[in-house]
C-alpha cells in the first residue's frame, strides 16, 4: 500500500471513529501526496482520480454501496459511451455500469478493511468455480498474441465476478431485493421503448428481417437486446405474481413483461423467442392456480400482437423457413468448423482470453469481429479442455443451486425460485445459438441474477409480505 493510500485509509478510519479533526488532516495529507505523485508522473492521472473518487464516494455512501449495484442494469442502457486512450491505437470503451461495479467493489473492499472482522463476506461454491475460471483466463496472458483482445476477453470475467460478488454480499435485505427488481423492470421498459422507436423509424424495412446483426441501439445489437429481454422477462413475471395484490407498483412488472415480450417478437430473434417460449411453458406449468388465466392472457396477447404486427409475423415465418439455408446459418456452420480446427490445434488450454477473434480473422475473414454463437464452443476455443471442464462444473453448480433453491423456498417465495429457473432456461437455450454468456452486458445481467439466487438461498427474500 502506498503512503497516499495509507493516509487516506487512516483518515477514513478516524472519521468513522468520530475523530473528525485527525481524519480530515490525514485525508488532506493523502490528497497532497496523490497530487505530487500525479504531477511528477509517478501516478497516472486516471488512477489518481479514480482513487480519489472511490474514497470520496465511500465517505459519502459507505452504507449505501448497494445503490450502485441496483443502478447497474439501468447504467448498461447508454452503452459504452466513455472512451479514453490507453496507448496509441488503443481506445478503451467504458460503460457507466462498469464504473458502478468497479467502484462498488473497491468501496466494499475498503469497508471490509476498515470494519474487519465485523463485515461478513459471502462467496459460495459458484463464486469459487467462477474465480477458478477467471484465474485460468488471466494465466493465458503467458501464451496470448494480442494484448488488447486479451483485456477485452478478461474484463468480461472480471465484471462477471464483480457482479456476482456484490450481489451476494450487498442485496442482503428484502427491501434491497425489491429495489433491484424495480431496476430490472425499468431497464426492460426502456430497452423495449427504444426498440419500438427504432421499429417506427425503420417502418417495415426488410432489414429487420434479414440484416438484424447490423442494426444497433446504444445498448448493442438488437439481437443482444432481444436475448437480454428474454432472459429477464420470466423473473419480472415471477415477481409480479410474488408481490401482494395491493402493491401499488405491481403493474410496472406486468407492463415491463408485456412491452419486453412484444419487443422480443418485433426483433424476430428465433433463439430468443424459442428459449423464452420454453421457459414460459415451464413457468406456467409450475404456477398452480393461475394457469388458465395466464394461458388466456398469452392467447389474447398473441392475437393482438399478430394483428398489430402481422407483417412481422410473416417475417418471422420467413426466417424460420430459411433457418437451414440463410447466410447466418452458413456463417455459423463455418464458425463451428473453424472452432473444431482450433480445438484440435490447441486442445488443452485453448487460445487464451479474447484470442478467438484473432484466429477467426486469420481463418475466416480479416474483418471478423464476432464471438462464437455457442457458449460451449466459445469456452472450448478460449481455454481448451481444462476450461471446458471448469465451465461444465460451473454450469452444474448453477443449475444445482437453482434446483435446491426451488425446493427450499415455500409459500409466495417459491414463485421467485421458479422464475429464476425459467430465466436460467432462457440463458441455457439461447446461448447455444446466439452470442450471450461471453458478451459483457449480458454477462453482467446473468451474474447479477445468479448472485441474486445465491443470496435468496440465505433467506433474504423471506418475510417481505410481513
Amino acid at each position: 500500500m502506498t503512503l497516499a493510500n495509507k493516509c487516506v485509509t487512516i483518515g477514513l478510519y478516524l472519521l468513522i471513529m468520530k475523530d473528525s479533526r485527525k481524519g480530515i488532516i490525514f485525508l488532506f495529507i493523502g490528497a497532497i501526496i496523490l497530487f505530487i505523485l500525479t504531477a511528477t508522473g509517478a501516478l497516472n492521472a486516471y488512477a489518481a482520480f479514480a482513487l480519489a473518487a472511490v474514497v470520496a464516494a465511500y465517505f459519502l455512501l459507505n452504507r449505501q454501496i448497494w445503490i450502485l449495484l441496483v443502478a447497474t442494469p439501468l447504467a448498461l442502457i447508454p452503452g459504452q459511451f466513455i472512451h479514453f486512450e490507453v496507448q496509441p491505437n488503443w481506445i478503451y470503451d467504458l460503460s457507466l455500469a462498469e464504473i458502478f461495479l468497479a467502484g462498488g467493489l473497491l468501496m466494499f473492499g475498503l469497508h471490509f478493511l476498515i470494519n474487519y472482522p465485523k463485515v461478513p463476506v459471502r462467496f459460495g461454491k459458484i463464486g469459487w468455480w467462477l474465480l477458478a475460471y477467471g484465474i485460468l483466463a488471466a494465466l493465458s496472458f503467458f501464451y496470448i498474441n494480442d494484448t488488447q483482445l486479451y483485456v477485452a476477453g478478461l474484463k468480461v470475467l472480471v465484471f462477471s465476478l464483480a457482479a456476482y460478488f456484490l450481489a451476494i454480499n450487498l442485496l442482503d435485505s428484502a427491501f434491497k431485493l425489491k429495489t433491484f427488481f424495480y431496476s430490472l423492470a425499468l431497464t426492460a421498459i426502456i430497452l423495449s421503448i427504444q426498440i419500438f422507436v427504432m421499429f417506427y423509424g425503420l417502418g417495415f424495412s426488410n432489414d429487420l428481417f434479414f440484416n438484424r446483426s447490423e442494426i444497433m441501439i446504444a445498448y448493442g445489437p438488437i439481437a443482444l437486446v432481444s436475448a437480454t429481454l428474454a432472459f429477464i422477462l420470466p423473473l419480472l413475471l415471477g415477481f409480479y405474481f410474488y408481490l401482494d395484490i395491493n402493491e401499488k407498483g405491481r403493474i410496472i412488472f406486468l407492463l415491463a413483461f408485456i412491452l419486453g415480450a412484444a419487443a422480443v417478437f418485433i426483433i424476430l430473434g428465433k433463439a430468443a423467442i424459442l428459449s423464452l417460449s420454453i421457459a414460459l411453458v415451464y413457468f406456467i406449468r409450475k404456477l398452480k392456480g393461475k394457469r388458465l388465466g395466464l394461458l388466456l392472457f398469452f392467447f389474447c396477447f398473441a392475437l393482438i400482437t399478430y394483428a398489430i404486427f402481422s407483417q412481422y409475423a410473416s417475417g418471422l415465418v420467413s426466417r424460420i423457413g430459411s433457418t437451414f439455408i440463410d447466410k447466418n446459418t452458413e456463417a455459423r456452420l463455418e464458425e463451428y468448423r473453424v472452432a473444431f480446427r482450433i480445438v484440435q490445434e490447441r486442445p488443452l488450454l485453448g487460445v487464451g482470453s479474447g484470442q478467438q477473434l484473432a484466429y477467426y480473422q486469420r481463418y475466416i475473414n480479416p474483418d471478423y469481429r464476432k464471438l462464437i454463437n455457442n457458449y460451449v464452443t466459445q469456452a472450448a476455443v478460449d481455454y481448451g479442455l481444462v476450461g471446458l471442464a471448469i465451465f461444465a462444473v460451473l454450469l452444474w453448480s448453477i443449475f444445482g443451486q437453482s434446483r435446491h433453491l426451488t425446493k427450499r423456498l415455500s409459500g409466495d417465495s417459491k414463485v421467485i425460485g421458479r422464475a429464476l429457473n425459467a430465466s436460467l432456461i432462457v440463458a441455457a437455450i439461447n446461448g447455444l445459438f446466439e452470442v450471450t454468456v461471453f458478451t459483457l452486458f449480458y454477462a453482467i445481467f446473468l451474474w447479477l441474477l445468479i448472485g441474486l439466487a445465491s443470496i435468496i438461498k440465505y433467506g433474504k427474500i423471506d418475510g417481505y409480505h410481513n
